[in-house]
């Protein structure tokens, strides 16, 4: 049985103004090759809403990056028999989300997903389900980004001043986020983001020095991403407003900016596990700074 949906809100629809609540899941036959691996936590990311984190509960420290198929193709088709929607609890297959496991491959430098053996979801039992696409021409590895952006960062980055040359390669350029790959330190990577999309009203200010390393004096013509911090045992997610990149893309130049004085953090907290009632915590929209 094949089903063809469009691009979904990981979670079903809910008011802009609602805190995103995470999802319990439950997989009966655990993920292909890992049979132990059943219980999990599916927690999107507010500022990136067709990604996600899948933490499991069973193997301590392990948390999955898995996004929307659709955003990269966008008529993604997945087949299902009467097993699969048995097991999964649905009569419809309409009913079923899918979604992608993302890998961040050393070498070469890419950014791939699990087009093959999508993990399918009904929201509604909350049970899930990997289901291999034998008869689709999907791949394990379906490269997201296989160009991406080569920048080079004249004075390193802080505190580490020969990591030069990255190549940004984007996993949703439309919600501005990414991946800062090293060609001089790999596999060395960092996942990054634009900033605004965490605080809209984020303004960094350039100086005459930082205008004239990035080769531009027009502010509106640079990107600008900070790196974000994932921390899959504790599930924490923090990002660094305080030392933003400044990208001129048509140059391909960058640099790190600090913002002394700005009131920015280096570890603002985006989503933290309470230690007392062990559930997921975001941070206000209002707790910028």
């Amino acid at each position: 049985m094949a089903h063809t949906a469009g691009k979904v809100d990981l979670l079903g629809e809910a008011e802009a103004s609602a805190p995103v609540e995470a999802l319990e899941l439950h997989f009966p036959d655990g993920l292909i090759g890992y049979p132990e691996w059943q219980h999990f936590t599916l927690e999107p990311l507010a500022e990136a809403p067709s990604l996600a984190l899948l933490h499991c509960h069973d193997v301590e420290g392990l948390a999955l990056i898995v996004g929307d198929p659709h955003l990269w193709l966008p008529d993604y088709a997945f087949d299902v028999s009467q097993g699969d929607l048995q097991a999964l609890g649905a009569d419809d297959p309409g009913v079923l989300v899918p979604l992608v496991i993302l890998t961040m491959e050393a070498e070469p430098h890419s950014v791939t997903a699990n087009m093959l053996g999508p993990l399918l979801i009904n929201r509604e039992t909350g049970r899930g389900r990997q289901v291999i696409q034998s008869q689709r021409p999907y791949t394990a590895r379906h490269p997201l980004a296989p160009q991406g952006m080569l920048l080079t960062f004249p004075e390193g980055l802080v505190g580490a001043p020969d990591w030069k040359h990255f190549i940004l390669q984007w996993i949703d350029e439309q919600e501005g986020m990414g991946v800062l790959q090293s060609l001089d330190a790999p596999p060395l990577s960092f996942p990054v983001i634009d900033p605004r999309q965490i605080d809209p009203e984020y303004r960094p200010n350039l100086s005459p020095e930082d205008r004239q390393a990035l080769g531009t004096p027009q502010d509106d013509a640079l990107l600008w991403l900070c790196i974000l911090n994932i921390q899959p045992d504790s599930l924490l997610i923090s990002a660094n407003l305080l030392g933003p990149l400044a990208v001129n893309a048509a140059k391909g130049l960058a640099r790190q900016v600090i913002l002394s004085g700005s009131g920015y953090a280096a570890d603002h907290i985006l989503i933290e596990r309470n230690a007392e009632s062990n559930e997921v915590e975001r941070a206000r929209p209002d707790a910028t700074r």
